[in-house]
């Protein structure tokens, strides 16, 4: 990568050496340079990997070796104050799990912007609302997580996941089984894309990765420890 992209890198992953499996120790050492307005496809090869990509991106586990940057700042130079306020900045829909059962699936969607802004929860049920609209959820659901099947929550973590503007946007597997809700995700993603934002989309679903709506400014498998392009894997 270029001194010149690295510097204007939203996010910037320079030699990270990351464990991508729990289970199994597995290391791998990613390069990777995100500009705003740009969104990269990495298939990740599972869930547990994609999982564990997505935590050292917004610096929930630090890399053994090289450096992860977001918006500028090194998470191992930050203190953990000034790592939960750069949190804020990213929006995140995870593959699994990612309630809090205690609370309602409104409540889970409101609670980082309410955590980490001052913005008033009137106004934050305002742009949510127009959220759950564009991604066709007749409402925001009020019940508790086991309350609510698979759809409703795979489209209430995408709400949760764009709202507050965030510059960057991490989808984990988001569409799933659920077709219908490409289109409407792929939506929020261009809007997000057209503001600035960065969105990295992880998924293992080849009609994602191979998908000629999504305008991806790469795609890339993870193999053998590292970023490999899909274009450079076929040829």
């Amino acid at each position: 990568m270029s001194e010149q992209r690295a510097a204007s890198a939203l996010l910037s992953l320079e030699g990270a050496r990351a464990p991508l499996d729990p289970r199994f120790g597995a290391l791998a050492t990613l390069d990777l340079q995100l500009k705003a307005g740009e969104l990269v496809l990495i298939d990740p090869g599972g869930p547990a990997p994609g999982a564990a990509l997505a935590d050292a991106i917004c610096g929930l586990e630090l890399p053994t070796a090289g450096e992860i940057r977001f918006l500028g700042r090194c998470w191992r130079e930050l203190k953990p104050d000034a790592a939960n306020a750069l949190r804020g900045r990213i929006g995140r829909v995870f593959a699994r799990g990612g309630w809090l059962e205690h609370l309602t699936v409104l409540e889970n969607v409101l609670l980082q912007q309410l955590h980490q802004t001052r913005r008033e929860r009137a106004l934050l049920l305002l742009e949510a609302s127009r959220l759950a609209q564009r991604l066709e959820l007749p409402g925001l659901p009020m019940g508790l997580p086991h309350e609510h099947g698979e759809a409703e929550l795979r489209r209430a973590g995408c709400v949760r996941a764009f709202l507050g503007r965030p510059a960057l946007v991490i989808l984990e597997e988001p569409v799933g089984t659920a077709d219908e809700l490409l289109a409407p995700l792929l939506n929020l993603v261009l809007a997000a894309l057209g503001r600035g934002a960065a969105v990295l989309w992880l998924t293992t679903l080849p009609r994602v990765l191979g998908a000629a709506a999504v305008p991806a400014r790469d795609r890339y498998r993870l193999l053998g420890g590292r970023l490999v392009s899909l274009s450079e894997q076929a040829a």
